[in-house]
């Protein structure tokens, strides 16, 4: 779950960059995505170990087309598509882990809804 939650600020992150540079420094990178000591620390061990570049070269056609949308799934089988940057941002979307280690998802400022 807090998988899919750094996965939407990752591509988020990316995109948001990639209008202003052709790369991604790591340690910002890391610390935009990874808010828990603890995943982050896991993050930056995988990728020593993995010897990824200080800064990943981005290609931005290409970080524009992946990242424009994040599609989650949920163990209950519910899938929500959203734009990537809305991750970021609160008032659209909030995830929050709740004291039973489940995850909620508030969706926020929704004017109207249709079926598809």
């Amino acid at each position: 779950a807090n998988a899919a939650i750094a996965t939407a600020k990752a591509k988020a992150y990316v995109a948001e960059n990639a209008e202003d540079s052709d790369e991604v420094p790591f340690d910002e990178f890391v610390e935009e995505v990874f808010e828990d000591e603890g995943p982050r620390r896991s993050f930056v061990e995988a990728a020593q170990k993995e010897n990824l570049p200080e800064h990943a070269p981005v290609e931005r056609a290409v970080a524009k087309r992946v990242t424009r949308n994040h599609k989650i799934r949920t163990d209950t089988g519910i899938e929500i598509t959203f734009p990537a940057e809305y991750a970021q941002n609160p008032e659209f979307i909030e995830f929050t882990s709740t004291s039973n280690g489940l995850i909620r998802i508030e969706l926020k400022n929704i004017g109207s809804i249709e079926n598809k």
